[in-house]
């Protein structure tokens, strides 16, 4: 199973792991934001972010909520959860806007590997959950904010999702 919570905590963890990042490490660089697209809600739930802005450090991650998408191949039953998250730096009149446009996606990238390294080999949700690197992208964002970064757009594959079997007895049958 890779639940929602499940997807939070992997990036938070990896916010608090990373060196250019080390969220909690001296100061808050971690947020997630809630889109909801195509929806009749239409927004955009930005409350983490601006609470986080009070106390964030750069560089930092905003993290992207996921939605699913179903499918069945072989017989089997399959989501994929589609997430995405923006790797942000302060930017200012001075700044180079190249170098940190670089650097943000240097670590991004470097964030491809490690999920790529800890999921598809096992090490973090067993077989059941892939994280599928080559349908893996990136653009540039901002200036947002006072900040500038790159967005990820990642996916993972959940290869036995036991919540899409039928089960009667959830339908008083």
């Amino acid at each position: 199973m890779f639940s929602h919570s499940d997807y939070i905590s992997l990036f938070e963890g990896i916010a608090e792991k990373h060196v250019d990042i080390r969220h909690k490490d001296g100061g808050e660089a971690f947020a997630v934001i809630q889109i909801e697209p195509n929806s009749l809600f239409d927004s955009i739930d930005l409350s983490d972010y601006k609470n986080a802005k009070k106390r964030i450090k750069a560089p930092f991650m905003i993290l992207q909520a996921e939605d699913s998408e179903y499918d069945k191949k072989f017989d089997q039953k399959r989501s994929y959860v589609n997430g995405a998250f923006i790797i942000a730096d302060k930017v200012n009149d001075r700044s180079d806007k190249t170098e940190i446009r670089e650097r943000t996606k240097r670590i991004g990238e470097e964030i491809i590997g490690y999920l790529g390294e800890k999921i598809n080999h096992g090490r973090l949700y067993g077989a059941d959950v892939r994280f599928l690197e080559p349908k893996a992208k990136s653009e540039f964002v901002g200036p947002f904010d006072g900040f500038l970064g790159a967005r990820f757009l990642v996916t993972f594959e959940l290869l036995a999702n036991r919540n899409l079997e039928y089960k009667p007895e959830r339908f008083g049958e």
